[in-house]
């Protein structure tokens, strides 16, 4: 005889575990976000209220009762991923620009003076900012031969080492390997319970890949 069949009751236990803990998730993000705590995404709390609260509760409640309203929880997530994302790319493009405004300040500088001091010490910063560390060492090392104010030989150590052990890490901490967490594990077990229901399938993958996204920057 083959292995006894799961019960039914025992995948929809399951299931509604595995949306509590996504819900209770998402919740515990916004209370960060709210509080200034934690920066994982640059998300607007009253965007993220709606698109990844409300409306994906909403959802999950209705969806007891009416399975197509299943549906609502993922397309308000991606809702909310779209938007996020395209703040994202908005950021980036405005604090290019703003690189590069600092820069040409600096250039005008340099052309009015080319021992400018302050003019190298900008030009460092923009090009750490933007990880070009090789530059950016040349030019506090020429703020430092300019002007010893400007730049201490300490400070300049202490810039080569931190400098360094950004272009190690990409990020001046420790490098971390891929970590893995629950939520990875939570998407297979929602393709699972598909085979059961495709409503469990959609609600449980759906929030488990936005909460590895949050968590994932």
């Amino acid at each position: 005889m083959g292995p006894a069949p799961i019960p039914n009751f025992t995948v929809f236990l399951v299931c509604q575990g595995l949306m509590l803990y996504g819900i209770l998730g998402l919740a515990s993000h916004w209370g960060f976000l709210h509080l200034r705590q934690r920066q994982d995404r640059d998300i607007s709390d009253a965007w993220f209220v709606v698109l990844g609260l409300i409306l994906p509760v909403v959802g999950w409640m209705l969806s007891f009762f009416i399975p197509m309203t299943a549906l609502v929880l993922p397309v308000s997530l991606v809702l909310l991923f779209l938007r996020t994302t395209g703040y994202d790319g908005l950021g980036a493009r405005r604090e290019t620009a703003g690189h590069d405004a600092e820069l040409a300040q600096a250039q005008r500088m340099l052309q009015d003076d080319s021992r400018n001091a302050a003019a190298y010490w900008t030009r460092a910063e923009v090009c750490e900012r933007r990880g070009d560390y090789v530059e950016a060492y040349r030019n506090y090392r020429r703020a430092h031969e300019l002007s010893d104010l400007m730049v201490s030989a300490r400070q300049l150590a202490d810039i080569k080492e931190r400098l360094v052990c950004l272009a190690q890490t990409g990020s001046g901490a420790p490098a971390e390997g891929l970590q893995l967490r629950p939520e990875h594990l939570f998407v297979a077990v929602g393709l699972l319970l598909g085979f059961w229901n495709w409503v469990y399938a959609v609600e449980v993958c759906s929030l488990m890949l936005f909460l590895g996204w949050l968590h994932s920057r």
